[in-house]
């Protein structure tokens, strides 16, 4: 019940209303967030998509601010996240700040868009650019929040090791986030231990370590984490940390497929296609392939390499039919 209680309160006061400053000049970055912004459209939209599909980390940022800002599409964090995340991983100096606002979005897409906005225009750190509430409240929460932690409460822990990865309520500080999303994650919480597998996968705030971001994500994904076993997935597909295991990798994939995520139905399907770990089989490679395509709420780009693939094969089989 504590732990309810502390995500409850922390989460209330989550919430950002922006203080009142005098106009500036924006600098380049936030030229070119309106710039693009401006550029979106239900025309522009399809290229964004494919281009993104195929891996372009420009065009996964477009597509991001898209779903985000309900430019030429539906509004949809999740899928704003996602592709936001993938440029992020690519190297996309601008996609960071709008993936760490939408933690604290709460399902708010408008909120997520202005603090990220916020953040590029300003150019400093997150929470420099917000006053939470009115202060002597947020400070009372900040404090009973860091409490709770201290005493070794595993929820409080982790949404403070969230506070500091994302610079909200304290200076941003990624050895700290490591230090408190640890915590949570040595006491089994699933999230923190995949929030730390992160950080050793990128070298944030840690020393980048793959054999260490392994073996956080397992102890998620054994826990039955999707985005965890996914995770996992491509650790042994690639050999990163672990041993490569091809019949490993179709294994976890298969765990966080049957849970919906996308990207590891798209994944399973290459490997039936390709005979990965698994007996190649064409008729399942489409079966999951056809369940990421539709798959509207698992995130990620798997749905729209799969709606690509399917093109594809199709294609392939017209081509190949007798004439």
């Amino acid at each position: 019940m504590k732990s309810a209680a502390v995500l409850f309160f922390a989460l209330c006061f989550a919430a950002p209303v922006y203080a009142q400053s005098a106009a500036v000049d924006p600098p380049p970055p936030a030229q070119i967030i309106e710039k693009t912004l401006a550029q979106l459209t239900a025309a522009s939209l399809p290229a964004i998509q494919k281009r993104a599909g195929e891996g372009d980390a420009e065009a996964q940022f477009k597509l991001g601010l898209a779903y985000l800002n309900g430019k030429g599409v539906e509004k949809n964090g999740f899928l704003a996240s996602m592709w936001l995340n993938q440029a992020d991983e690519q190297g996309h100096p601008l996609a960071y700040p709008f993936v760490l606002a939408l933690i604290y979005s709460l399902g708010d897409e408008a909120r997520a868009m202005n603090w990220g906005r916020k953040s590029i225009a300003q150019g400093i750190p997150l929470a420099q650019t917000l006053t939470p509430v009115p202060t002597s409240v947020a400070q009372t929460a900040a404090r009973e929040l860091r409490q709770q932690a201290e005493k070794g409460d595993a929820i409080a822990q982790f949404i403070l090791g969230a506070d500091y990865e994302l610079g909200f309520k304290v200076a941003r500080n990624l050895a700290q986030a490591a230090e408190w999303y640890r915590k949570a994650a040595e006491q089994g919480l699933d999230r923190a231990q995949y929030a730390l597998g992160n950080l050793y996968c990128k070298g944030r705030g840690v020393a980048q370590d793959d054999v260490e971001a392994a073996r956080w994500y397992r102890q998620a994904a054994e826990q039955g984490l999707a985005r965890a076993q996914y995770a996992l997935g491509n650790f042994y597909g690639k050999g990163r940390g672990v041993t490569q295991d091809d019949v490993q990798a179709a294994r976890w994939y298969r765990q966080a497929a049957e849970q919906g995520n996308a990207d590891a139905q798209y994944a399973l399907g290459e490997r039936y296609e390709r005979g990965l770990g698994v007996a190649q089989d064409d008729v399942e490679a489409h079966a999951w392939y056809s369940k990421a395509a539709a798959n509207t709420k698992g995130g990620g780009i798997g749905g729209f390499l799969a709606k690509n693939k399917l093109r594809s094969l199709k294609n392939r089989t017209a081509e190949e039919a007798p004439q």
